[in-house]
C-alpha cells in the first residue's frame, strides 16, 4: 500500500507572502509505506543545499514544506540555500527538485502557480 507525499516548494517572495506572490510548486507523490518525510527532506538537503557566498544569495533559496496524507501533524519545513544571484535561479532550482522527486518517486501530479 502506498501513501501520498505532498511537497510544496516556494521562492522567498512566495514564502514571505504565504503564496500571495512569487512562485510556488506543489507535487503529490506516491511513496512506499516505510518512507518518512524527514528522510525525503534530508535527501533533498544533502543533494541541493549550498553554502552562501553572500547574504544576497539567501533571496534565491527554496523553501520546502512536506507532509504525508493524513499525517499533517508530522509536517516538515526546510530551506535549501542556493548560492546564485542569477535572475530566476530559485525557479530553476524548484523545477530541478520537482524533476528529481518525480524520477525518484511516482509523480501523481505537479501543480504550478
Amino acid at each position: 500500500m502506498n501513501k501520498k507525499l505532498f511537497v510544496e516548494l516556494a521562492d522567498t517572495y512566495a514564502f514571505t507572502t504565504q503564496g500571495k506572490g512569487g512562485v510556488t510548486r506543489r507535487v503529490v507523490l506516491d511513496v512506499q509505506d516505510d518512507v518518512k518525510v524527514m528522510d525525503v527532506m534530508d535527501d533533498l538537503h544533502e543533494r541541493y543545499n549550498e553554502s552562501l557566498n553572500s547574504p544576497d544569495d539567501l533571496l534565491n533559496s527554496v523553501y520546502i514544506h512536506a507532509w504525508l496524507h493524513k499525517e499533517k501533524h508530522k509536517q516538515c519545513l526546510t530551506i535549501l540555500k542556493h548560492n546564485s544571484n542569477a535572475v530566476n535561479a530559485s525557479i530553476c532550482r524548484m523545477n530541478e527538485i520537482c524533476l528529481y522527486l518525480g524520477e525518484k518517486f511516482r509523480d501523481v501530479t505537479t501543480l504550478a502557480k
